[in-house]
């Protein structure tokens, strides 16, 4: 599922004329000796045995595909060629003026306090604009998902991760991969901001949006790839992940209320263009994607 979502974001790219700036570089994984290299090794085998694009990576290739980066000691590696990254930020700007040219309409700011239903159906949703009502209602509302669905009978159970970013003013382009080292993670956007965290997998959890962080953050970014010192903090993000129970997305319609659709899934920003073209063919043509069988909401009924 993950690697179709990857493959959608080149159908948007196309659709949209690459008015959304991908970075196609790949990502660059890598640990050191120990349990975690061990980890990393048996990760890169069961990706590779579902199929996936990747292959094991030895210091020297990482010293290739990033000129000057000083990996530490290396235990083992992994790389993907056809992941990429963005900006979320200027995704989003281009997706909302595409969605304006063909007839949405937004309400922003516009808080959901509450969902209410007759048992079968959501009738409105309660908010800061007033009553809304709708033929479908569809929560993709990040970790918020459960606490609304909640109030209409439905359950999503979830964990929450926080993690911080360091986001640097834009900078001379140095980096066009992913990098995911021991010191933490690491890339450079296209308008050649550059944004690291000391990790973002699950468990992760940091709330620290100081200056003082964010600039350790870059310069421990430097010391992995020395060519970024330099760069200067512009600003800290803070961000909370929705991670179901299960690891797996939440996806699909509730029995009841039966016009009551979620789509709840970890890696939001990849998942959302394949995501979101499956949900429109359920809604709209009411079809059953049937790979999203196992991820329906009813597992947790």
């Amino acid at each position: 599922l993950y690697g179709m979502a990857v493959l959608d974001w080149r159908r948007l790219e196309l659709e949209l004329k690459s008015a959304v700036a991908v970075q196609w570089g790949g990502t660059a994984s890598w640990t050191a000796p120990g349990p975690k290299a061990d980890e990393l090794t048996a990760l890169t085998r069961q990706l590779q045995g579902w199929g996936a694009p990747i292959r094991p990576m030895a210091a020297a290739e990482l010293e290739a595909l990033v000129p000057g980066v000083v990996t530490g000691p290396y235990g083992a590696g992994n790389f993907s060629p056809d992941q990429g990254t963005l900006d979320p930020s200027q995704a989003l700007e281009v997706l909302v003026a595409a969605g304006r040219r063909l007839g949405v309409e937004y309400r922003f700011p516009c808080k959901v306090a509450a969902l209410t239903s007759d048992g079968r159906r959501v009738t409105a949703l309660q908010t800061s604009s007033g009553p809304l009502e709708a033929d479908t209602v569809v929560l993709a509302a990040g970790a918020a998902v459960p606490g609304l669905a909640a109030q209409v009978g439905v359950k999503a159970p979830i964990d929450v991760a926080s993690g911080t970013l360091a986001h640097s003013q834009p900078f001379p382009r140095v980096l066009e991969r992913v990098l995911n080292g021991p010191d933490g993670s690491l890339k450079q956007d296209p308008d050649g901001r550059i944004a690291t965290g000391a990790d973002y997998r699950p468990g992760a959890s940091g709330t620290d949006v100081s200056q003082e962080y964010g600039e350790r953050l870059l310069a421990i970014a430097a010391k992995t790839v020395p060519a970024l010192s330099g760069a200067r903090l512009e600003k800290m993000s803070l961000g909370y992940v929705p991670i179901p129970v299960d690891t797996h997305p939440i996806v699909g319609f509730c029995a009841a209320p039966a016009n009551l659709y979620l789509a709840l899934t970890m890696s939001g920003i990849t998942m959302a263009p394949l995501m979101g073209r499956f949900a429109a063919s359920e809604i709209i043509d009411g079809l059953a994607i049937e790979v999203l069988k196992p991820y329906r909401p009813s597992r947790f009924a």
